[in-house]
């Protein structure tokens, strides 16, 4: 991590004070009380700022899963597989609004941006471009910061053995998100990554300068064989996490249609019995799904 990344990424981590975000974390402030730390606020909606007829995205922050859950299960299961993700319902000045949020502790997020994290998960998500709707304390500001700095530094590592000296910064990030996306189960457009780029490109020249990106760290080989494990561990790690979040989202099942039928066209059909045991039925459909690449 460089000085002058980790100074840009502090100078542009910015509150979003928006009514709608606000009044989610009033939410969360009863759900997690001293147990909350931070919530950052990414995707779309940081984009647009519009959040009608959308699903917010958030991640929340904890100090610690004992602090955050009363019950020892969700602390299991975010300590196996981070994070738990739920759905959260506000309404605002005679409006619903909707909101995925996904719950990380402190010490399991420094460590899932680290150079010792493998997959992409966190590290791609985090060297996006993120706002904070709430930080406890100017030392929380500094952790997202640093965070972030930290996914940034991942990425430029783990995906510099797979371009070249000749790459452009722009299509160097392009290149990264092709592959981070590869090593997960997205039912995303093959334009997403070109999207995301060309959205933030003052963010991406910035941070290009910012940080020092090795062409070849490793042998282009042994490069393509880490990143085929990683695509592989992504994929089953993917399935994982939607049979989770099935269980702990309100109308989980439901949501996954959705988002499936929103990026690919694709109708999924979501039974009483589907919505009650997904972790039994819905395998069959994932594997249905893979195989006609409607989700790769």
């Amino acid at each position: 991590m460089t000085t002058h990344l980790y100074q840009y990424l502090a100078d542009n981590l910015n509150s979003v004070p928006d009514a709608v975000p606000q009044a989610f974390v009033q939410q969360l402030k009863q759900q997690y009380g001293d147990s909350l730390y931070a919530i950052v606020f990414y995707g779309s909606c940081l984009r647009s700022r519009e959040y009608d007829d959308a699903m917010l995205d958030f991640y929340v922050i904890v100090r610690d899963y004992k602090s955050a859950y009363r019950s020892i299960w969700p602390r299991i299961a975010n300590r196996l597989l981070a994070p738990n993700v739920y759905c959260l319902n506000v309404r605002h000045q005679g409006k619903d609004y909707l909101a995925k949020y996904a719950v990380i502790s402190q010490r399991g997020l420094e460590v899932a941006v680290s150079k010792h994290a493998f997959h992409s998960y966190f590290w791609a998500r985090f060297c996006q471009p993120i706002g904070y709707v709430f930080v406890v304390d100017a030392q929380a500001k500094d952790f997202l910061a640093r965070t972030q700095a930290s996914a940034i530094t991942t990425f430029v590592n783990k995906v510099g053995p797979m371009t070249s000296l000749t790459m452009s910064p722009y299509m160097f990030w392009i290149r990264g998100f092709e592959l981070t996306y590869a090593a997960e189960l997205r039912a995303e457009r093959k334009s997403r990554a070109h999207t995301i780029v060309e959205y933030n490109r003052d963010f991406y020249q910035h941070i290009s300068m910012s940080t020092s990106i090795p062409a070849i760290a490793q042998s282009q080989p042994l490069a393509g064989q880490v990143w085929q494990l990683r695509i592989i561990v992504g994929k089953l790690l993917s399935i994982l996490r939607l049979l989770k979040a099935a269980t702990t989202f309100t109308n989980g099942v439901d949501y996954i249609a959705w988002k499936i039928h929103r990026h690919t066209g694709q109708q999924l059909e979501v039974t009483p019995r589907l919505r009650k045991y997904p972790w039994l039925f819905a395998w069959p459909i994932l594997f249905k799904l893979m195989l006609k690449r409607t989700i790769k």
